[in-house]
C-alpha cells in the first residue's frame, strides 16, 4: 500500500534547491475541502537535500481541491473548535492562536500592520482586533467568493496578488496555509521580499506529522510540512527561526522566522517519512482486522476520514463533542454527539500523542466503550 520508490525511474529534482528528490508511492489521499478520497493517483517526491516533501502535479490537484470555487466557502475552515482542559472550554483555533501570540508578545503594541495569508473568512483578524484596536489588519486569499462571509472588514480583504506590493507588513501569518502555495520561490523572491518590513516576522502554524500521521494523507497539497523541511525552506531563503510552544497545540509546530544576513545554508536531515509510512500501513492491517460490524469513529477531522475510508460500512456514524445543530454528515454519515451514545455503542478513537487524556475523559462523561487504536 505505501511504498518508497528510490531508483534511477522514480527521481526528479526538487522545486526549490534543485537537488535529487525521490518518489514516495502511496494510494489513499484525501482533499481537506470535504475529505473525499482522491480517485486518481497522487504522487509525493521527497529531496534528499533539504527534505521538502512536494507534489509535482499539484495543478492538476489544485483544481480538484475547489479552493477557489464559490462551493469552498461553506467548508466552515475556521469553524472546527479545540478543547482547552485548562480553561474547560472549547473555542477556535484563532481564538487560542490570538490568546497565545498575547502572551508571548507575538501581538505587541509595535505591531502597526499584519498580514494573514490565506485567510478564509477572516475570523483570525477579527479576533486580533478584539484586543489590539491599531493594528491595521489585513487578509490575503484568491477565492473571490470570500468576500460573501468575510467576518472583518471586507476593505481588508486582498483578492488580487498584485494589490500585496501597496503594502509593508510587520508580521504576516501562515495558519495551515503555505503549504498550499504553488511557486515558493515567488512567494519568497517576490513577494515576501518586497511586503516584509526589514524587521517584520513571519509566523507559521503548521501540524507535526510525526505526532498526528493523518496530515500525511492530504493529497492537494503543494508540499507535506515537517518541522525539518520547513526549517530548510526558510534557511534557503535567509530566516533564522525559533519555535512557540503550547500545550492547546501541542500537536503542532508554531514557528517565528525573521530574516538574517548570517545565515549558514546547513540542512538539517529527517528519516521520518518511512517510519510515517509503516505506520499507516500497520493501522490500516490493525483497523481491518477488527471484527465488530457496528463501529462509530470520533472525530470529524482527517484522522476519521481515513478510518472511514478503511472500515467502510463497518463504520456506521461519526462522534463529535463539536457540533452546533442535532443534525450533521460528515463523509455522507450522521455525526451524532456523545451524550446520546448508549452502553453498547463502541467508538473507536484515532490514536494521537495525548490522545490518552482524551479518551480517559471521554469514559469517565459518556456512556459507550472507547477503544484507542
Amino acid at each position: 500500500m505505501f511504498v518508497l520508490l528510490n531508483h534511477n525511474n522514480y527521481k526528479m529534482n526538487c522545486i526549490v534547491c534543485n537537488k535529487i528528490s525521490y518518489k514516495i508511492s502511496h494510494n489513499l489521499f484525501f482533499r481537506h475541502f470535504d475529505f473525499k478520497l482522491i480517485n486518481f493517483s497522487v504522487h509525493f517526491y521527497k529531496c534528499t537535500n533539504c527534505q521538502l516533501i512536494f507534489n509535482p502535479s499539484y495543478l492538476k490537484i489544485f483544481n480538484l481541491s475547489k479552493i477557489n470555487s464559490k462551493s469552498y466557502i461553506k467548508s466552515k475552515q475556521t469553524e472546527h473548535k479545540l478543547y482547552c482542559k485548562k480553561e474547560k472550554l472549547f473555542a477556535t483555533r484563532s481564538y487560542f492562536q490570538v490568546n497565545l501570540f498575547y502572551k508571548k508578545r507575538i501581538l505587541n503594541n509595535k505591531i502597526k500592520k499584519i498580514l494573514d495569508f490565506g485567510c478564509f473568512d477572516g475570523l483570525f483578524l477579527k479576533e486580533v482586533k478584539k484586543n489590539f484596536k491599531n493594528i491595521d489588519l489585513f487578509g490575503y486569499d484568491n477565492n473571490i467568493y470570500l468576500k460573501k462571509i468575510f467576518k472583518f472588514d471586507k476593505n481588508k480583504l486582498i483578492l488580487k496578488k498584485k494589490e500585496l506590493f501597496n503594502h509593508k507588513f510587520d508580521l504576516i501569518f501562515f495558519s495551515f496555509s503555505i503549504f498550499y502555495v504553488y511557486n515558493l520561490n515567488h512567494l519568497f523572491n517576490i513577494i515576501l521580499k518586497n511586503i516584509l518590513n526589514n524587521n517584520g516576522k513571519i509566523v507559521v502554524h503548521i501540524p507535526d506529522i510525526e505526532r498526528n500521521n493523518g496530515y500525511f494523507l492530504y493529497g492537494d497539497q503543494r508540499f507535506i510540512p515537517t518541522k525539518v523541511n520547513l526549517i530548510n525552506i526558510f534557511n534557503f531563503y535567509g530566516y533564522k527561526y525559533r519555535v512557540i510552544k503550547s500545550s492547546i497545540f501541542n500537536k503542532d509546530y508554531i514557528f517565528v522566522f525573521t530574516k538574517t544576513e548570517n545565515s549558514k545554508l546547513v540542512f538539517l536531515k529527517e528519516n521520518k517519512t518511512v517510519k510515517i509510512i509503516h505506520n499507516l500501513k500497520k493501522l490500516t492491517l490493525k483497523l481491518r482486522s477488527i471484527s465488530s460490524d457496528r463501529l462509530l469513529v470520533f472525530g470529524t477531522t482527517i484522522n476519521a476520514a481515513f478510518y472511514d475510508q478503511i472500515l467502510k460500512n463497518r463504520n456506521v456514524s461519526f462522534v463529535d463533542e463539536n457540533i452546533d445543530y442535532p443534525k450533521r454528515e460528515f463523509r455522507r454519515k450522521l455525526i451524532i454527539h456523545p451524550k446520546n451514545l448508549n452502553t453498547n455503542s463502541i467508538i473507536i478513537v484515532p490514536r494521537f500523542k495525548g490522545s490518552n487524556i482524551l479518551i480517559k475523559r471521554l469514559r469517565n462523561t459518556y456512556e459507550g466503550n472507547f477503544y484507542l487504536i
